[in-house]
Parts: structure tokens; C-alpha cells; sequence
């Protein structure tokens, strides 16, 4: 390509990273006043900019770390930025003390901030300083000559690199660009930290970047453990930048700059501590029970101590930022690199990119800039790609991955790329699982490690089928989301049967939000420490492995395959569809074993052929791993044993007398949501014979009965399939009634459980009125005539064919029966007007007050 050529076309690439990032700051900027609940709080250590507190969160977090945030409590307004987010926890650094124990804030997060300062580095960048940016999206822009790399030596030997990695590490010490091909469990950060010791060997400036604060530590940690025994390490050059979320690396103090610069300036420092106890001591005497006149010298106190903690903080930064500049090695999340002058002020020899799929083009652009000499380029491109918010997607720029951008999109076109080197040999999976994604996904480049050791008994892989459960998936009120009560309940019970069976740790894995959130409340109930059982989205859950993983389809009847699942079925020759990688990812999770849940005749049918999924499911069914889950064993006795608060009811009119019971016991509100098509048959169900003859029903109070079910908030919507009681906000009772032979009914009690679901299930939006009905005289299933009957004093409209449909008569319903049977006043020949007395019910005249006649409802109904 010509020079002038390539002139253009970066200034073209430029302007388009721009404006897409303009696109998705515009889409990011509507949650920003979103406020976020975070609730759970407490004190988990300090940092040289302030605290670290940790909270739990219910609701979708949508930011990044390394994000401004605004803290709300009830007494002050904190500054602060996100250190990590994992599950359904979030780290902060705080610049106040807000106490040690912090039940509840409001969080409001500046998501696109990182992505305007993106944009003033990128407007700052000269040609020059782009040149390694250009060779690594412009491959034909790159004349230098560069020797093979197998026959370059590395300064340092590795006793535990495989071929495959040694032969990785050697191109990114010798070529000027080079893609290193990992996929799960090959050891890519491994080969990067190789890599990077032997550059720094070589006497280089490197620079290490990842998305997450976790995989920065994990690729420092990993770099130290060659270098731990320089001298360069004890003299602060060796350094990450940020807060550490990774607990190993208090292995290396000298490598936190506030750790190197309080050994240097320890006066200043130990005045930093010194306020600090003092900020904390006054926050406890204002918030305390002392008088007004106490209360306010200490907050006059506070905030000049608040004001003379920030100077001494900014003297520590400029120690710190000196410290960073000075270093031979720098670690930090990409999103740092951006803000932070001491590192996108100055130009390293070599840049290394972890998790490089997952980034946006734009920051990787960005990230080659600051090589003056070589770019390693480290991930797995049959992962998911980016994440973006914005609807509006120049060309897709923020949703490519540079693998792809560069010509890297399958397993043939990356054995063509001289510049790409492909780590072949896993250690983390079965071999059993591996085959599932190493021909349709992988080429068959992978090899396993057949010394590796599993301590779980049972199959290494199997699925749950729960097809014989007639399990039903719906959508979340306000999104396309879904979820399954039922899959959601097994997929719990296997979490619990791996640990019993050996997994240390277990990852529950499922494709959408609203059912993580339903299993996440159950974990929550159980107070689980997630770093046992955690629950993830496939999305949330990248980068991150467990011993056991369960994956929760979530997909079935009534709805159809969902776009997270359906693919295209692609040929090893195009590009892998999202659904696919998305299933690959989840897939690549386990360590020793791999359980999926979900109806296996339902993927089955709607599978596209050639896609990963339908390969899956033809594996599993030759291999004869499926376990068929059916009602009334002691298999699924063991699972959902473990689901808390639940309840099963083989016995159908067993969960509705327990239901009535609650309703008679209600006090704090109920509500009812149903299908929008089932026009209140339920009651149907509550009234047939056996139940009404039983003596838990006979021993009911009918009158608070009576009384409950008039208060019942009645939801109508198109997305449940299920009867869904939900009774003070704690108890949530479905049954399962429509198109099944045998209806089933299951009763959960669990306060954190059942505030999931409220925010799941549809609410006031979809409430519709029973008004339907009032005038009718006609049954709404079959057209035969409704009868007025009385059962316990309850006024009950039932159809006369063989009591089709039975419903609580209203009012205006009683009347139109009346009026279609001839009845009218006996005075007057007025109409017949139901009333409502002391007593209940009774009859009067439409021409009220003129004539004054009434009668018993009961006696005109005899």
C-alpha cells in the first residue's frame, strides 16, 4: 500500500473508531442516571486513594472497571471508581470512609467517561507514534524484515512451557506484530507472562494490558514468578498499576507503587494512616447520639481533615506516577492505560494485549500506540466478542474483535496468518469435553493432557433431561430475557450433587439475565459464599473456570429456540455464528466435569443443522450421557431438596389447600398472575369436588377467605404460562395447569426469592380488570349458560355444562343472571340491583330511592 494510501485510510480508521464510540457514549449515557441499589456493605481494606468497600447487587450492573462512581448515602455523597465486578458482587475504591458495615446505597456510574478520554487519546496521537497501531491493523504497512523466529534464543528457560508456548513466546520477542491463538486452557496467559520476563530480560519497557482488574493480576502474578528473584523487583520496577483484586499477589508488595513509595517517603504515609483513623473516629461521633453541639465540631473537623487528606494524597500520587514512569514493567487494565498520564504519556518498547477478543478495536488501536517496538496480541477469537450498547453501530466497529478484523476468523484462515501462533495443548478440560468444540470450533488443533487428574466421581459429562417434566420458558416483564422455574430448580440440585461428589468449586451457567437472577436470590437465601457455587449469564461468566460447570438452556415450550441458542450453521469455512461461541464458552468452563440441563427433545427438533449445538446433542445422545429427570423419583427427590423454601406437590389439590390456607393467613397483600388466555379458570381448579369435600377445606374461615380474595391484585400478560400467586411478598405458589394432562403445583417461601420474581414477573403495567366478565351470562370456554350457586357463602358463577368453568360472580354478573332468568322488582317491575349491606349481599330495585323493596340474595337464587 502506498504511503499516501496509508495515510488516509489510518485518518479514515480513526474517524470511524470515533464516531462509533460517540454512538455507544450516547447509548451508554441513558443509564447514567440510573441510579444502581447496592446493598451489603462493608470494609474490605484500604488503598493509597481511599477504601475498599464490597457490595452485593440484584439488578443488572451495566459498567466497566476502572468507572468513576458517585456514592449515596444517608449522610454523604462519596467519590470513588469501580475496582471489579464478579457475579453478583462489586468492589469500589472510595475516597471517604463510610463506615465498616454499610447496609444500603445508591450507586450512579459514569460509564462512558472511560470512553471519552478514549476518545482525546486517540484525537492525541500523531502518525509516528501509531506506527505499531498501523502494523497491527495494516499487515502490508509492515517492511521490516524479521527472522524466523524458532531459531531466536530466550534469556530465560521455562520448566513448565510446552512447545507450543515457547514457540509463542519467541515470536513476540522477535516479530514486530504477533497474534497468539489460545484457546481455553492452553496456558495464553502463561505464554504471555513467559513472554514478557523474557522481554525484560532483553532489557525492553513493557507494558501488559487486560480488560479486568483480575486478569491484570493473574498476567502480573504470573510474569513475577519469573522475575521475583531481580533486582529490579526490590527497586520498584516491576509494578501494577491499580487496586489488586488477585489475593496472591501479596506475594509481591514491591510491586504495588504505594507499598514502594511508603519505604521511600514513610512520613508522609504514616500522616495519610494518621488522618485516616482520625476521618473514621469523627464519622462514628456524627452518626452516634451526641448532642447537636458535639455533632457539628466534628463535622466542622471532618471536613478539614478531609480537605488535608486530599493534599497528602495528591503529594502520594505524584511519588506513585513518578514510581510508574521510572518502571521497566507496567501492568494495568486498558481502560488505566487511557486515563492514567504516567502510562499513555510515555511509549514502551513492547505492549502486550491479554483477552485481546474481547476488547474494543478502538482501545486496542490505542494500546499498539504505545509500543515503540512489538505488539503481542493474546486471545481466543471463538469467544464472545465485545459487548456494545449502542443500536446504531458504525460498520459493527465496537462488536468485531481484532482476530477478525485482521483476517482471523476461522481455523483454516489462522494456519494461513504467518503472524499468528496457535497454543495446541489444554489442560483444564476433559478430553471428554473438549471433543464437543474441538472439530466444529477448533479444527481439531487441540490436544489434551492425559495426565491431568480428576477428583469428581461420576461421568465427566452427562445431561439433564427435563423433558418429561413439562417444563415451561417465559420472558421477563420488561425484556426478552426468559426463564424456567423448573430447569432453574434441577440446575440448583446439580450444583449441590458436584460439590457432594468432589467439585470444590461449581459455576452455574445459564444463556439469560432473568434466570440468573431467579438462581442468584436462591444462592443469596442460602448465604453460599460464591467463590463455592457461583451463578452467572455466559457473557458475565468469560475468562473464568470451575471444577464442575452446570448449564442451564433455559429454553422450552411454549417458546421457540431463542436467538442466544438459535445459529446458523455454519461451515468450519465461515465465521462461527455468536450462539455458537456463546455455547463454546459455557462448554470450556469445566475443569473435571460438564452437566447440561434442559429438554433434550426440544433442542433436538429446533437445533440448525451443522451449528455447535446440534453436534452437542448428537455426541451426548450416542454416547448415551442423557439422565432423564421425572416426577415421583428419589432422584429428583435429591435435587430439589436443595432449592430453598420449595415445596413439591405430586398431589394437585394438595397445593390448593395449601394455597388457600395462605391466602386465609394473608395479611400484607396478594397478588395473581395468569396467562392472559386462561379468563380465570383457576378457580376452577379450587372448587372441583375433591377439594371442596376435603376437611382442610371445610375447617377454612370462609369469611376471611372471602374477604382475601376481593383484596387479590389481579395481573393479566401474555408472557406466563403459569398461575403465579405471590402472597406478602414472600410466598410464590404456581401452578401449572393449561394443555398438561396432569397439573402440577410447586410452593416456594423465601423472602429473597420471592423480591427476585417481583422484579421478573409482570406488575402493574400488565394489570387488567375482571370487568370481562361482569355482563356475562354465558360460560367463556364453551358458551353454555353460567348458574349462580352459593359454596360456603361465597357467590360462585359456574357453567352448567358439567361446571366447565367455575368463577367468583361479581356484582354486575349476578344481575345480568338475574336479568336473562326474567327476574324484576315485584313492586314496580324495576330491574334487579345487587347491594352491598352490614349483612353482604342483598337484592334491591333499579328505581331506589322511589321504591324502597329488597329481598335476600338467597332467597331469589331459591
Amino acid at each position: 500500500m502506498k504511503k499516501s494510501n496509508l495515510n488516509e485510510e489510518i485518518e479514515k480508521l480513526v474517524n470511524l473508531f470515533i464516531t462509533a464510540l460517540q454512538n455507544e457514549i450516547e447509548a451508554q449515557r441513558k443509564f447514567a442516571s440510573h441510579s444502581y441499589i447496592l446493598k451489603d456493605g462493608h470494609k474490605v481494606g484500604t488503598t493509597d486513594t481511599g477504601f475498599l468497600y464490597e457490595f452485593t447487587f440484584d439488578e443488572d450492573l451495566r459498567t466497566l472497571e476502572d468507572v468513576p462512581v458517585e456514592i449515596e448515602t444517608p449522610d454523604e455523597i462519596a467519590m470513588g471508581l469501580v475496582v471489579g465486578v464478579d457475579g453478583d458482587r462489586v468492589v469500589l475504591s472510595l475516597e471517604s470512609f463510610i463506615g465498616d458495615i454499610v447496609e444500603i446505597v445508591k450507586m450512579r456510574a459514569a460509564t462512558y467517561f472511560l470512553l471519552e478520554e478514549l476518545i482525546k487519546r486517540l484525537e492525541e496521537k500523531s502518525r509516528k507514534e501509531s506506527s505499531s497501531a498501523i502494523s497491527v491493523f495494516y499487515p502490508d504497512a509492515n517492511t521490516d524484515e524479521t527472522s524466523d523466529p524458532s531459531s531466536f534464543s530466550l534469556l530465560i528457560d521455562s520448566n513448565i512451557a510446552n512447545e507450543y508456548q515457547i514457540d509463542a513466546a519467541k515470536a513476540v520477542c522477535s516479530q514486530k506484530v504477533t497474534f497468539v491463538w489460545g484457546p481455553p486452557g492452553t496456558g495464553k496467559t502463561e505464554t504471555l507472562a513467559y513472554a514478557a520476563a523474557n522481554l525484560i530480560a532483553q532489557g525492553e519497557k513493557v507494558l501488559i494490558l487486560s480488560n479486568t482488574n483480575m486478569a491484570v493480576d493473574i498476567a502480573m502474578y504470573k510474569t513475577l514468578n519469573y522475575l521475583k528473584s531481580e533486582k529490579d523487583y526490590f527497586d520498584g520496577k516491576f509494578l501494577r498499576l491499580g487496586v489488586p483484586r488477585l489475593a496472591e499477589m501479596q506475594e509481591y508488595p514491591w510491586a504495588i507503587p504505594s507499598y514502594v513509595g511508603r519505604d521511600k517517603h514513610s512520613s508522609l504515609y504514616l500522616s495519610i494512616a494518621k488522618i485516616e483513623d482520625e476521618t473514621k473516629s469523627l464519622l462514628y461521633k456524627i452518626r452516634g447520639n451526641g448532642g447537636k453541639k458535639t455533632r457539628a465540631t466534628a463535622s466542622r473537623r471532618l471536613l478539614d481533615l478531609r480537605n488535608k487528606l486530599r493534599e497528602l494524597r495528591q503529594e502520594a500520587y505524584k511519588i506513585e506516577s513518578k514510581l510508574v514512569q521510572n518502571a521497566n514493567l507496567v501492568a494495568c487494565t486498558v481502560a488505566k492505560s487511557a486515563i492514567a498520564v504516567e502510562v499513555y504519556s510515555r511509549r514502551f518498547d513492547s505492549v502486550l494485549i491479554d483477552e485481546a477478543s474481547m476488547m474494543y478495536l478502538p482501545y486496542i488501536f490505542f494500546a499498539a500506540s504505545l509500543a515503540k517496538g512489538r505488539v503481542g496480541i493474546f486471545g481466543d477469537f471463538m469467544q464472545i466478542p465485545p459487548i456494545t450498547q449502542s443500536s446504531t453501530k458504525v460498520f459493527d466497529l465496537l462488536a468485531r474483535d481484532i482476530f477478525r478484523e485482521t483476517g482471523i476468523y476461522s481455523p483454516e484462515r489462522a494456519g494461513e496468518t504467518p503472524r499468528l501462533k496457535i497454543l495446541r495443548k489444554q489442560y483444564r478440560m476433559p478430553k471428554t469435553v473438549v471433543d464437543l468444540v474441538n472439530d466444529r470450533i477448533y479444527g481439531g488443533n487441540l490436544e489434551s493432557d492425559e495426565s491431568r487428574e480428576v477428583s469428581i466421581t461420576g461421568d465427566e459429562l452427562r445431561f439433564y433431561d427435563t423433558g418429561s417434566l413439562e417444563p415451561k420458558c417465559f420472558h421477563e416483564a420488561n425484556s426478552n430475557s426468559r426463564m424456567n422455574f423448573l430447569s432453574a430448580i434441577i440446575s440448583f440440585g446439580a450444583a449441590f450433587e458436584a460439590l457432594k461428589k468432589g467439585a470444590k468449586t461449581v459455576g452455574i451457567i445459564t444463556p439469560y439475565r432473568a434466570q440468573a437472577r431467579l438462581l442468584k436470590s436462591a444462592l443469596k437465601s442460602m448465604k453460599l459464599d460464591p467463590a463455592i457455587i457461583s451463578v452467572a449469564t455466559v457473557h458475565t461468566f468469560q475468562g473464568n473456570e470451575r471444577d464442575a460447570i452446570i448449564f442451564d438452556f433455559v429454553d422450552d415450550n411454549p417458546l421457540p429456540l431463542g436467538l442466544l441458542l438459535h445459529s446458523h450453521g455454519a461451515t468450519l469455512s465461515d465465521d462461527v455464528s455468536e450462539p455458537e461461541r456463546l455455547l463454546n464458552v459455557a462448554i470450556t468452563r469445566a475443569r473435571k466435569q460438564l452437566t447440561f440441563v434442559g429438554n433434550f427433545r426440544y433442542l433436538e427438533e429446533r437445533a440448525d443443522e451443522g451449528s455447535l449445538l446440534r453436534f452437542v446433542l448428537t455426541k451426548i445422545r450416542s454416547e448415551k450421557f442423557i439422565h432423564p429427570i421425572q416426577f415421583n423419583s428419589s432422584y429428583i427427590n435429591n435435587l430439589i431438596d436443595h432449592f430453598p423454601g420449595l415445596s413439591f406437590y405430586n398431589d394437585f389439590a394438595e397445593g390448593v389447600l395449601t394455597l388457600l390456607k395462605d391466602i386465609t393467613r394473608s395479611s400484607e397483600g396478594i397478588k395473581l398472575i395468569q396467562p392472559s388466555r386462561a379468563q380465570l379458570q383457576f378457580f376452577r381448579y379450587v372448587l372441583n369436588p375433591s377439594i371442596e369435600s376435603s376437611q382442610e377445606f371445610n375447617a377454612l374461615d370462609m369469611t376471611i377467605l372471602q374477604n382475601n380474595l376481593k383484596l387479590v391484585k389481579l395481573i393479566s400478560s401474555k408472557k406466563v404460562p403459569y398461575f403465579i400467586w405471590i402472597i406478602d411478598g414472600k410466598i410464590i405458589s404456581v401452578f401449572d395447569i393449561l394443555n398438561r394432562q396432569n397439573p402440577i403445583s410447586f410452593r416456594i417461601e423465601d423472602q429473597k426469592i420471592a423480591s427476585a420474581l417481583l422484579y421478573i414477573l409482570p406488575h402493574d403495567t400488565d394489570k387488567v380488570s375482571t370487568d370481562v366478565f361482569d355482563a356475562k351470562t354465558y360460560c367463556p370456554e364453551c358458551g353454555g349458560k353460567l348458574e349462580l350457586v352459593v359454596v360456603k357463602g361465597i357467590y360462585i358463577a359456574r357453567c352448567s355444562d358439567a361446571g366447565c368453568v367455575s368463577i367468583p360472580a361479581s356484582a354486575k354478573m349476578i344481575e345480568a343472571i338475574l336479568e336473562e332468568k326474567g327476574g324484576e322488582c315485584p313492586l314496580c317491575g324495576g330491574k334487579l340491583k345487587i347491594r352491598r349491606g352490614k349483612r353482604g349481599l342483598f337484592v334491591g330495585c333499579s328505581n331506589y330511592p322511589a321504591c324502597v323493596w329488597t329481598a335476600e340474595l338467597n332467597d331469589i337464587l331459591r
